[in-house]
Parts: C-alpha cells; structure tokens; sequence
C-alpha cells in the first residue's frame, strides 16, 4: 500500500468512512437493472486500468458498453477484476426512490 493510500484511509475513517472487502462478481452482478448501474475497474489487454459501466448481462457475457468488444466473460471480468495492480473497485450507482413520485 501507499503511503498516499495509507493517509487517505486513516482521513476517511476520522470522517466515518470506512474500507470494506469488495463484494463478489456475481453479486454486483446481481444488482444491475435500470436503477442500479455498477462501474468496474478492471485491467485491459493493453494492462491499463479502466473504468467501466455494467448494463446488464447475456448467459456467461457481461454487457459493458467501455470496453472495445463491448462485452467480456463472467470469467475473463473476474480475472481483469483481480489483475496484480488493480485495485477491486466497484461503484454501485443507483437512483433515489422517491415516495412521492407522480406521473
């Protein structure tokens, strides 16, 4: 680890903001649909990181619009997921739900 990274979780955790243990594929898998979009960072064939959104899957494909070929594997994603170097990150982006929702 960093220092950088040493220092910007210590200032998390002063401001209540903890690290937790990035949660299995399939379960971010699992929460995709229109309301609830994952970002991944995954390593590239290039070895690069990169940031992309995951819009769904299709049998063993994950639908990744970021990407050249736009989809990836369940398999091929886990292994780019846990690549050496790469950080696991995940965002779950997900709209609020709003009670007083009128048409």
């Amino acid at each position: 680890m960093h220092i950088i990274e040493v220092e910007c979780y210590r200032r998390a955790a002063e401001l209540g903001i903890y690290r937790k243990e990035p949660p299995e594929l399939n379960s971010i898998l699992a929460k995709v649909n229109s309301s609830c979009i994952p970002i991944i960072f995954y390593n590239t064939e290039d070895d690069v990181g990169h940031f992309s959104p995951i819009v769904g899957t299709q049998g063993d494909q994950v639908l990744m619009p970021y990407t050249d070929k736009r989809t990836m594997s369940k398999v091929e994603l886990q292994q780019r997921w846990s690549a050496p170097g790469i950080l696991r990150q995940c965002l779950l982006v997900s709209a609020p739900i709003l009670n007083n929702f009128v048409r």
